[in-house]
C-alpha cells in the first residue's frame, strides 16, 4: 500500500479508483475474447485500486503535482484529467527497490492529450516504490493528477 506524501485526497479522486477498476475489468474481458492463449485471472479475483495521492491546480498553464510511497504494489497508474480537455506536459519519476537491494528508476516526460491513464512499469518483485509526478496544462483550465496502486 502507498502512503500519501503530498497532494489532496477527495471524493473526486475516489471516483477515479472506481473508473479505473471498471476500465481494468473491461480490458481484461476484452483480452479474454481475443484468444485462449492469453492468461486471465479468474472472475472471482478482483484488483483493488487505491488512490495514493493527488493534486490539482487551475489557471493559465496550471501545474499540478503529487508524490507517494508504497510497499509491495502490484500495479501503479497515473491518472490525468483536465477541464476543458487540453494537452499537458507530463513528467514522472518512479523508483522501486527490492529487499535484496536492487533498484530501478524510471522517468517519463511527454505531452499527452488529457484525460489520460498511464501505466507505470516496474519490477514485479519490488518491495517499495517511491514516485513523483506533475502535469502542466497547455492553456487555461483545471487539472488533476492522481497516483493509484493495486494490491
Amino acid at each position: 500500500m502507498f502512503e500519501i506524501s503530498g497532494g489532496v485526497g477527495s471524493s473526486e479522486a475516489r471516483g477515479t479508483v472506481t473508473r479505473l477498476t471498471g476500465r481494468l475489468f473491461i480490458l481484461v474481458s476484452s483480452f479474454a475474447l481475443v484468444g485462449s492463449s492469453l492468461v486471465v485471472t479468474s472472475a472471482g479475483a478482483s484488483t483493488h485500486w487505491r488512490v495514493v495521492s493527488s493534486g490539482h491546480a487551475s489557471g493559465s498553464y496550471a501545474v499540478a503535482e503529487t508524490s507517494g510511497q508504497g510497499n509491495s504494489p502490484k500495479k501503479i497508474e497515473l491518472s490525468l484529467r483536465s477541464k476543458p480537455a487540453l494537452s499537458g506536459l507530463v513528467q514522472r519519476t518512479m523508483g522501486c527497490g527490492t529487499k535484496s537491494g536492487g533498484e530501478s528508476d524510471k522517468s517519463f516526460k511527454s505531452t499527452l492529450k488529457l484525460p489520460a491513464i498511464q501505466k507505470v512499469k516496474f519490477s514485479a518483485s519490488s518491495s517499495e516504490c517511491i514516485g513523483a509526478a506533475n502535469v502542466q496544462l497547455g492553456g487555461f483550465g483545471k487539472v488533476t493528477i492522481s497516483i493509484a496502486s493495486s494490491s
